[in-house]
């Protein structure tokens, strides 16, 4: 499926979603996430890391507002309806740009919206192409599959992921 196609289902299918905001991350109370990034569910598709407290999502936070600093990286807190539904972003990766979407089990199928947005923002930044690494864990997903220039096998941190290249079509 091509980024047109995407965008044109995304906008007919999620247009209930009247109230999705990408806040900054100097916006929010840093303690507001804990909750949906120490859900079970969506631990389970993220590298290994300890539980947050309030501490450790200041620090946390402070280091999204630093990578969001950085020229043709965009990170953001995602919230639905006001309620805080995870973050999202565009980061560097070694020499690669990432996308990123983090997002409550209780939000499950906003993630393409969100895709869309990002990809309009490497675009408007000038990006050739993305990264999107997905843990072993998760499926191959086939509509990355065909948007993807290549999908390959890597290691971050001692994880295995699929990492599936995304050309920014202009």
């Amino acid at each position: 499926m091509n980024q047109q196609k995407l965008a044109g289902v995304c906008a007919n299918s999620l247009d209930s979603l009247n109230n999705l905001k990408y806040v900054d991350f100097r916006d929010i109370e840093p303690s507001v996430l804990i909750e949906v990034l120490n859900s079970k569910k969506v631990r389970e598709h993220l590298m290994p890391h300890p539980l947050f407290d309030e501490t450790s999502i200041k620090k946390w936070v402070a280091e999204k507002i630093e990578i969001d600093s950085k020229e043709g990286c965009y990170v953001r807190a995602v919230f639905i309806d006001e309620v805080p539904a995870g973050w999202c972003g565009i980061q560097k990766e070694k020499n690669d740009y990432e996308i990123a979407i983090i997002l409550s089990d209780k939000f499950k199928g906003t993630g393409s919206k969100i895709f869309i947005h990002l990809i309009d923002k490497a675009k408007s930044f000038g990006h050739k192409e993305v990264a999107i690494h997905l843990l072993e864990t998760r499926p191959v997903y086939k509509f990355l599959e065909k948007m993807a220039l290549k999908r390959i096998r890597s290691t971050i941190s001692g994880n295995k992921f699929n990492t599936y290249m995304i050309k920014i079509v202009k």
